[in-house]
């Protein structure tokens, strides 16, 4: 396991040199990559410009968040899907292997079959398209009950409904996004998780939640740095990951609204050390990787 750093989730901004100088000054050996501006820069200026400041493997690519709408109407997803040649095109140039994908925690209009069906369909297909590029897929959801009030039935909103989700979808290359303030929020608990093949765990995002929150009026500004109140079990999701031998990103996943006046080096310290206690040193210190 290693290091990783979000920084849009934590409201840190900047310029991409200047981020992946704030991750490696704070000893992050990955970072989180915003993707969409990286393609825009690729369409005018060509991908060598766009991808010039993350050549050399001078700092791994933790992930990047896939921003699709998975019960959009057909349309619509359509058209989203077209720009999926061009996001491959410069995660392959990057050496991202992980897209985030966060599915849908309502219906909308639709039945809760339909949606299902829907839902692996739309997968399945996504993860095709960007597998020519060895991106794999990591599927998050969404616990807190504001994101489906007033949106119909409720879809994947528990971690039980998110792993039933995957194993429909059964392919090598759609696996889970272990997020464990939504693990919590929604109501799990870490041995949901026994008999899961740690081989499909693609990214891990921790975080931890004011004590005696009521979940059910919870939001995520309510994401804490991991072991600020030891309210969320990430300690015991980091042992069942090593005894599944997960070598991939953990990564401080608190909100912004948590550092009002803060630094955004000031940030990156406290994420930083927040993960060092989370870790053991010989996992969180590894050297970054190189390419050839």
């Amino acid at each position: 396991m290693y290091k990783n750093l979000n920084a849009v989730s934590l409201g840190i901004s900047g310029r991409l040199n200047e981020l992946i100088e704030l991750a490696l000054t704070y000893r992050f050996r990955g970072f989180d990559l915003e993707l969409e501006p990286l393609v825009q820069q690729a369409e005018s200026r060509g991908v060598e410009h766009a991808t010039r400041f993350l050549s050399g493997g001078i700092i791994e690519i933790g992930g990047f968040d896939l921003d699709l709408d998975l019960i959009a109407k057909d349309e619509a997803f359509e058209a989203e899907l077209k720009r999926l040649p061009a996001i491959a095109d410069v995660a392959r140039a990057v050496g991202a292997k992980t897209a985030i994908l966060t599915v849908s925690p309502y219906c909308g209009w639709r039945q809760y079959h339909e949606t299902f069906q829907l839902h692996c369909e739309r997968i399945a297909r996504i993860a095709t398209a960007l597998a020519e590029s060895s991106v794999r897929i990591a599927l998050n959801f969404l616990a807190p009950t504001h994101h489906r009030e007033d949106h119909g039935p409720q879809f994947i909103a528990t971690p039980d409904s998110l792993l039933t989700l995957i194993k429909m979808i059964d392919q090598p290359q759609v696996g889970l996004c272990v997020d464990t303030w939504h693990w919590y929020v929604g109501g799990g608990l870490v041995s949901q998780i026994e008999g899961f093949p740690g081989e499909k765990v693609f990214a891990v995002r921790v975080a931890d939640l004011p004590q005696e929150s009521d979940l059910g009026c919870v939001t995520e500004q309510d994401r804490l740095l991991p072991g600020e109140t030891d309210t969320v079990p990430n300690n015991q999701w980091i042992e069942w990951l090593r005894g599944q031998d997960y070598e991939g990103a953990v990564t401080a996943y608190a909100n912004a609204a948590q550092f009002s006046g803060t630094t955004r080096a000031q940030i990156a310290e406290q994420a930083s050390e927040s993960l060092d206690r989370l870790l053991d040193a010989s996992d969180a210190h590894q050297p970054a990787a190189t390419t050839n």
